[in-house]
């Protein structure tokens, strides 16, 4: 069960970004990239109005900001430094946390990667099942994320590809 306590006194309603690592990251990683998210969200503005923000990284996967909107709006501006920001984590760590075509799902404890352009094939032969876990990195508030972030296959956007390959199959 995953621990929501680095949400505690967000608003539900809070702008979350997700992004996924493409390896598990080490505790050695998850201990300063967490440290430097901290710092990050300290100082991340909005037309220099302080964000009520945070960073953490979770399932030594998925690097995580929220920004609580109920105080002040992300602009353009404090996104784009955001994404700069974890460009700088990338070109650190040798990683890639924005690349949207690799899926991360998780059966019996096991995560696996997938293509996005592989995935038809995936579920054809089985490796993707309806009841395969889906971490749905496209959510974008609190609220979603506790209730649509880690779901089934089958109540997710590829629930219309597993009818097909039903019908097909």
């Amino acid at each position: 069960m995953l621990n929501w306590n680095f949400a505690e006194g967000f608003h539900p309603t809070s702008k979350v970004w997700i992004y996924q690592s493409s390896r598990e990251l080490n505790a050695t990683e998850v201990n300063e990239i967490e440290n430097s998210l901290k710092l990050f969200s300290k100082e991340w503005t909005a037309h220099k109005q302080e964000l009520k923000a945070i960073g953490t990284v979770l399932l030594n996967r998925f690097v995580v900001l929220m920004v609580d909107e109920s105080l002040n709006l992300a602009s353009g501006c404090s996104i784009d430094s955001s994404v700069k920001f974890i460009r700088g984590l990338e070109s650190q760590y040798q990683l890639s946390l924005l690349d949207r075509s690799v899926l991360l799902f998780e059966e019996n404890g096991n995560q696996k990667e997938v293509l996005l352009s592989q995935l038809n094939e995936k579920i054809s032969n089985g490796e993707i099942l309806p009841t395969t876990f889906y971490f749905n990195n496209t959510v974008t508030t609190l609220a979603e994320m506790k209730t649509n972030w880690k779901i089934p296959v089958k109540d997710s956007w590829m629930a219309s590809k597993l009818k097909i390959e039903i019908i097909n199959g």
